[in-house]
């Protein structure tokens, strides 16, 4: 069965480049034999794209209007006011009597082998945020494979702000563990039991009231963003069965990246505000 499931994932892998070449190769054949329709074909998709490169730059505006909204809007002042609001969906948590005070914000940052200068920026970025940093838990999660490198730079971002939050941990994800595929994912999942072993269950810290954020070791948060994501988790229906998404803004290092990465990150920004807008209008 695993032999059948590894050359239907195959197969499957392969049908995007098979019909992509095929396409261009079709064309040039039916181009000798038959360039009339050819040339339908050609026209009829170029039109095809003038309607879908309109349809997204008219969403990418629309998104573009809301995140600078959303930049100038004072979310810490939405939050203190929650209380009196009513307008939200009846099974939101503020309609429970949850405030913004009884939330816990878990930060996990999973890091290979990034310069100190990287991690940081992320650090400080947390502390220019101007969100409460005593309800943040902090977990810097290292790879243990990386050796002592890893655990001397986390050692001095602890130094340095460590005491700025209710609680920091270091986590060193063990290196070949069986049956786990070395990655990002493994080292923030070992991060969020070991911080629930060490942290949440010895305080009996209640699980409802704890917001898990797991960042790149290079994100760097603007100003307010743990407000607005503290008003959206409790404001919105069925809090505990979602998952939140900002908008990634990718220009930290933008002309340190090469001109194709800046391409592609661009691309993948618009994308992610485009998704974001439509995910809203689904909702609505």
């Amino acid at each position: 069965m695993a032999g059948l499931n590894k050359k239907l994932y195959r197969f499957l892998e392969i049908l995007p480049g098979f019909f992509s070449w095929g396409t261009l190769i079709v064309l040039l054949v039916f181009s000798y034999f038959g360039p009339v329709w050819v040339a339908y074909f050609i026209i009829g998709f170029d039109v095809y794209w003038l309607l879908l490169v309109l349809y997204l730059g008219l969403h990418l505006l629309a998104a573009y209007r809301k995140l600078q909204k959303n930049k100038k809007t004072d979310w810490k002042k939405k939050c203190q006011e929650l209380i009196s609001q009513q307008e939200f969906a009846e099974d939101c948590l503020a309609k429970k009597g949850i405030i913004w005070e009884d939330i816990i914000h878990l930060i996990i940052f999973p890091t290979h082998n990034e310069s100190i200068k990287v991690i940081r920026q992320s650090f400080q970025a947390l502390l220019d945020d101007g969100y409460p940093t005593e309800k943040m838990i902090i977990a810097l999660a290292i790879e243990g494979r990386v050796g002592p490198a890893a655990k001397i730079r986390a050692r001095a971002i602890e130094k340095e702000f460590g005491a700025t939050f209710r609680e920091f941990i270091i986590t060193v994800h063990p290196d070949n563990i069986v049956g786990e595929l070395k990655g990002k994912g493994a080292n923030q999942a070992w991060a969020a039991r070991e911080v629930k072993k060490k942290i949440i269950d010895p305080q009996k810290l209640n699980y409802k009231k704890i917001l898990v954020s797991v960042f790149d070791i290079d994100t760097v948060v603007l100003p307010g963003y743990f407000y607005r994501l503290t008003y959206h988790f409790l404001t919105i229906e069925n809090p505990y069965r979602a998952s939140y998404q900002p908008v990634p803004v990718y220009h930290n290092n933008i002309w340190q990246a090469p001109f194709f990465s800046r391409v592609a990150a661009s691309s993948n920004t618009f994308w992610q505000m485009m998704q974001q807008i439509r995910q809203e209008k689904l909702a609505t």
